[in-house]
């Protein structure tokens, strides 16, 4: 089950505040990762966000400090609710090949859910926003000391995990942004039945292939 989502603190604290400015503030999230994931944080100005979110320049400096701040917190937002899920499953989740496929699973069904959030650490990861530090530190590195604390434990003793996630991680972001190509070069889209269930089986397939204690089993077929 998806774990509730959360807006993030801004750089002011999470005391309770003005309702109207709550209900700015947690619009002008919602638009701007919509805008972020679309045109990335160097190609939008705050004026075209607060002009999107219908809210005056002043919102965004009095939500979030400024267009950073307001960056900060959508990429928190954008994946903190799977982390919250990771994390109860490295606690309680199931071990080896059954807990990597769920991790893999759940991280497939989140992306489907919030296709956004793929998009926006692409954009990241292409140099948007080089400016502002923090996402990694703050957000990724965190996320990945549980998440690696699933896939460790789980792959075969001559894979490797760091390279194994990434892979997952890779496939997945690149399968949300067209699905499979058909025979004359047009995608499917993500979420097509027929294409999600066969890019999932194959990501299941994976699984397995790093998971198997015997390297025979891995052999190509």
């Amino acid at each position: 089950m998806m774990t509730e989502r959360t807006m993030p603190a801004g750089p002011h604290g999470d005391e309770a505040g003005d309702p109207g400015q709550d209900a700015a503030g947690t619009r002008l999230l919602a638009v701007a990762g919509r805008l972020f994931a679309e045109l990335g944080y160097d190609g939008i100005s705050t004026q075209t966000i607060a002009a999107a979110a219908g809210v005056g320049l002043n919102v965004i400096a009095e939500c979030y400090g400024g267009k950073s701040g307001l960056y900060i917190a959508v990429m928190e937002q954008s994946i903190g609710p799977w982390h919250q899920e990771v994390r109860a499953a490295r606690r309680q989740g199931p071990p080896g090949a059954e807990g990597l496929i769920w991790l893999i699973d759940s991280y497939l069904d989140y992306c489907l859910e919030h296709p956004e959030m793929p998009r926006l650490w692409i954009y990241r990861w292409m140099s948007d926003a080089t400016d502002i530090g923090g996402p990694e530190e703050r957000i990724s590195a965190p996320l990945m000391e549980d998440v690696m604390a699933i896939v460790r434990p789980a792959v075969a003793p001559d894979v490797d995990p760091d390279a194994a996630l990434w892979t997952f991680v890779w496939a997945i972001h690149a399968y949300m942004q067209a699905g499979f190509l058909d025979d004359f070069g047009r995608p499917r889209r993500p979420e097509n039945p027929q294409t999600l269930d066969r890019f999932r089986h194959h990501l299941h397939q994976l699984v397995w292939m790093m998971t198997a204690p015997d390297p025979s089993l891995r052999e190509p077929r």
